[in-house]
């Protein structure tokens, strides 16, 4: 598979969408580093939009190339594998992201401030990860936002009150406690809400 994505990184091929769900045989325990070297990103990087790899055993933490290579990304869908380490603020360089789908790994620290770089997101789903501490309050501009799932991590802290300006939101759930009375007129247009013991809105 790896030697396959090379060859597919040729300046000649201008692949859009990369799928390589349930690949678990030929990637288990492939680092990203090693799936996606630098040279190899710089190339696919320039037209792909859509990439995913869910259940396929994938390891290791992002390269920083990864981020600076995938500015026309679109959707992102890395779920169940066992991806570590820390977002970092590098991630705010996929400026296309609409969709970023990333539960059932084992990534940690906090959600850097420049996720709110990331104008375009509607999905983000971080859940079922290692994630801790406070969101910052750059979180706040996602107002484009359609389903937000971060439930099954440590966060902790306030709930940005700017979450009632996202009008296209229908689906939050949090591993934290929003005060019922401050979030009535929001929480009442939402399909599906679940949230924890943590969070609070202010």
């Amino acid at each position: 598979v790896t030697q396959f994505i090379r060859c597919l990184a040729s300046p000649q091929c201008c692949l859009v969408r990369l799928h390589l769900d349930h690949c678990r045989g030929y990637l288990a325990n492939r680092d990203l580093a090693e799936l996606f070297p630098s040279h190899v990103t710089e190339v696919l990087g320039v037209h792909l939009r859509r990439l995913t790899a869910s259940h396929s055993g994938l390891t290791g933490i992002f390269p920083p190339a990864f981020y600076r290579s995938m500015k026309q990304l679109e959707s992102l869908v890395l779920s169940h594998n066992h991806i570590s380490g820390e977002l970092g603020g590098e991630f705010r360089r996929m400026v296309s992201l609409k969709t970023c789908r990333l539960a059932y790994n084992d990534i940690t620290g906090q959600l850097p401030p420049q996720i709110g770089d990331l104008t375009q997101l509607q999905h983000l789903d971080i859940s079922h990860n290692s994630f801790y501490g406070p969101l910052p309050a750059s979180f706040g501009k996602l107002l484009g936002l359609v389903s937000i799932r971060m439930d099954h991590n440590d966060l902790c802290g306030y709930l940005p009150s700017s979450i009632g300006d996202m009008q296209a939101l229908d689906t939050l759930k949090l591993s934290g406690a929003i005060t019922p009375e401050a979030y009535d007129e929001k929480r009442s247009e939402l399909i599906e809400l679940k949230v924890g013991c943590n969070l609070r809105l202010v």
